[in-house]
């Protein structure tokens, strides 16, 4: 990306006419190599949603590049026709933050993640349900839920509904909303239980207990290692 920016216009006025604009996101430059995680940190409503909206075309972005490095070459993501945006989904997938709006309460869950499958080649039914009975069970949930409905499971289930689906057509890249937090706690324990990053497990050592015995001093962060909070490669 370079110079990404989303601008929302702000109308007044009778007419409706543009008075101004919401810089959402302005001026982005980053760069995402193969293989690797990167993570977005910033205030509520800075941006970080938009930009993964805008990454996916899913918000039109109001100028910058973002080049792709498809298998065929690289393209402007922002210069893609409708039918050559339609087909890099399969490359390109995102978890949204909000549950329990990304399923359609009309569709059974299978209904909702056949539909991806379909749409790119996969045209047998018994197939499409082992791969999504498969996903639903890397989810940690069970294959008889292909047929039911969203509003059978709790938020913490339809999220990870919703990492399945992102998952079903074995994209390159996955834009993340704030993936985790709608998790159950013991989803979110269990995930980052084997943390690496001494930034994340000083977080978790800085939960406050009822114990004070408990408390983990020697995982808390010391202000004279500021390197423990940058990003290293294992």
């Amino acid at each position: 990306m370079r110079g990404v920016r989303t601008w929302f216009p702000v109308k007044k006025g009778f007419f409706r006419r543009d008075s101004g604009h919401v810089k959402a996101v302005d001026g982005v430059d980053l760069d995402i190599y193969r293989g690797e995680i990167i993570g977005l940190v910033g205030e509520s409503g800075c941006g970080k949603t938009t930009l993964g909206k805008s990454l996916l075309q899913l918000v039109k972005p109001t100028g910058g590049t973002m080049e792709y490095a498809f298998q065929d070459g690289t393209r402007d993501l922002m210069k893609l026709s409708k039918r050559e945006l339609d087909k890099a989904r399969k490359t390109l997938q995102i978890v949204f933050q909000d549950p329990y709006s990304s399923l359609n309460p009309a569709f059974t869950i299978f209904g909702s993640l056949e539909e991806p499958l379909k749409k790119f080649g996969m045209r047998k039914k018994a197939d499409r349900e082992r791969i999504i009975g498969d996903l639903l069970v890397s989810v940690n949930l069970q294959r008889e839920h292909l047929f039911r409905y969203p509003n059978e499971f709790s938020g913490g289930q339809r999220q990870r509904i919703g990492i399945a689906r992102a998952l079903s057509l074995n994209p390159e890249l996955i834009a993340c909303d704030e993936a985790v937090s709608a998790l159950e706690l013991s989803e979110t324990s269990q995930l980052f239980a084997n943390t690496l990053h001494p930034y994340t497990k000083a977080l978790l050592a800085a939960i406050p207990v009822a114990d004070l015995s408990r408390l983990n001093f020697s995982r808390l962060l010391s202000p004279k290692r500021p390197s423990n909070i940058i990003s290293t490669t294992t």
